[in-house]
């Protein structure tokens, strides 16, 4: 074989050799996650936790909740409190957990709202994988173009439905949680708001570097993209760096042509 080829045979056989180490350090680390939460099921726990130089808190061990998705839908708040009139942040949950994150608070349930049944009966049996469900998401089926308003997709099993999520795991805790709380309302009609929940809701804090820096400077711009400034739909500074290197990256291209 000529030496380019041989070459591509030796980087791929190291490339495959070092994936499949990654695989295996993961699939002990996760087997060492399930059992530490298989001892502590229905058990009420402390996990201590630190300060960094930054300021920032985490947990000591690695079993926490500032870990990987697997192991955050695991945690469980002891703690519990009715829900009240406040049932639509665990629709918010579930959006955020989907990837719908970049909405407002009202498309955000009115996705969750929309998606119910196939919600309900993934938290119910997370393994079907044949029954087939509608669902609904802020994107154009023919174009898979984001969108500001609600589109029918084709009709998938509630496995393949909560999967796509972009914290799939978490997802499925919030689906879980959801059908809990449709089973208490079943079992007590017009008393859904004493369903004792204990599902951790994450708030994305958006860049909290830069907002300190935007708060320090009083810069409304900054404090703009990093939703401190009440605004309908949040924010995403990464995404305008993003849009901004694009077109930095386009005048520089134009100059040296």
């Amino acid at each position: 074989l000529p030496k380019r080829e041989r070459k591509a045979i030796r980087d791929e056989r190291k490339q495959a050799i070092s994936d499949n180490d990654d695989a295996d350090a993961n699939d002990t680390k996760v087997k060492g996650w399930v059992e530490t939460g298989r001892e502590h099921i229905g058990k009420r726990f402390y996990s201590p936790h630190v300060f960094d130089r930054r300021g920032r808190v985490y947990h000591v061990p690695s079993f926490g909740h500032h870990n990987t998705d697997c192991l955050r839908a695991m945690f469980y708040l002891a703690n519990k409190k009715p829900v009240g009139d406040q049932f639509h942040w665990i629709c918010v949950a579930l959006a955020n957990n989907f990837g719908i994150d970049k909405f407002t608070f009202d498309q955000r349930q009115e996705w969750a709202e929309a998606n119910t049944e196939v919600i309900e009966v993934a938290g119910r049996t997370f393994a079907n994988e044949v029954d087939l469900y509608d669902w609904w998401t802020f994107k154009d089926p023919k174009t898979g173009e984001k969108t500001d308003v609600l589109h029918k997709q084709d009709k998938i099993p509630p496995f393949d439905f909560w999967r796509q999520g972009d914290e799939a795991l978490q997802f499925l805790a919030a689906c879980r949680e959801y059908h809990r709380a449709m089973a208490y309302e079943e079992r007590n009609p017009g008393e859904g708001g004493d369903f004792a929940s204990g599902l951790p809701i994450a708030l994305d804090a958006a860049q909290s570097g830069i907002q300190h820096f935007a708060c320090a400077s009083l810069n409304k711009n900054d404090g703009t993209l990093t939703n401190l400034v009440p605004q309908d739909v949040p924010n995403d500074l990464y995404g305008a760096c993003l849009e901004r290197a694009k077109v930095l990256i386009a005048e520089k291209l134009a100059e040296n042509r």
